[in-house]
């Protein structure tokens, strides 16, 4: 009886209710399900309605058979530049039980994105009791009045997020990338800001980061802050070409 949209959406809402009561934090996330011919456009409608100041979405796995509908999604969200994303990649052994951290490590170097990528992992790691690592890893090879900026950089978010199940370590690579792929075997969960690229802002990652981001072998939140594209292109501006 009745409309065939509305009796569609009535049973949508029935199986994610059905399926949701059951989830870790359903008695503190409110569902709602709408149906919808565009769900980018649907999802950013939402956002606005209810003033979110974060949208958290998965990351489009290789075997997954909605990757493009969930593509197509990530393009619209990174497309409108003042909202603060997290991305949630799944490690590639992940179970489906829900994930809750013991560890969680904060690869830091610097800008907006990084300050909401460690926001992150502390609001994790008070909700779980889990233990965080703030890491900063140094690209020996820079010029040394980059390497002391960046150091007083990590330093000073480090003393905000600072906590009692926390520690801080600093170190210093020819090869930031390998060292912080070692460094991630460690821990279950690794939350980093992305560095997206000024040249190609349209982009979901830099290069580099999307390599990394392949080779890692634990669960990755990655956090881009909506004064990222911002802070990048002055930052861009400010560096030489090459």
């Amino acid at each position: 009886m009745g409309n065939p949209s509305q009796r569609r959406l009535s049973f949508l809402r029935w199986l994610a209710t059905e399926d949701y009561r059951v989830a870790l934090l359903a008695p503190a996330l409110p569902l709602d399900v709408l149906l919808t011919e565009n769900p980018a456009r649907t999802a950013i409608e939402a956002v606005a309605e209810s003033r979110a100041n974060l949208v958290v979405t998965e990351w489009p796995g290789h075997a997954d058979p909605g990757r493009q509908r969930v593509r197509r999604l990530l393009d619209a969200l990174i497309a409108e530049t003042r909202l603060n994303l997290a991305l949630i990649r799944l490690a590639p052994h992940a179970v489906a039980s829900p994930l809750t951290p013991a560890s969680v490590l904060v690869p830091i170097r610097g800008g907006p994105s990084a300050k909401l990528a460690a926001r992150i992992a502390r609001s994790i790691c008070d909700i779980t009791g889990a233990e965080m690592t703030l890491l900063h890893v140094q690209d020996r090879r820079d010029h040394p009045d980059r390497i002391r900026r960046e150091s007083r950089a990590f330093r000073s978010l480090a003393d905000t997020i600072a906590g009692a199940r926390s520690s801080r370590l600093e170190m210093s690579s020819d090869s930031p990338v390998t060292a912080l792929l070692d460094m991630a075997t460690d821990f279950d969960l690794a939350v980093m800001g992305t560095r997206l690229e000024a040249r190609a802002s349209s982009r979901l990652l830099a290069a580099t980061m999307a390599r990394m981001l392949q080779r890692l072998e634990v669960t990755v939140i990655l956090a881009r802050s909506g004064e990222g594209s911002t802070w990048t292109a002055r930052r861009f501006a400010r560096e030489p070409a090459g």
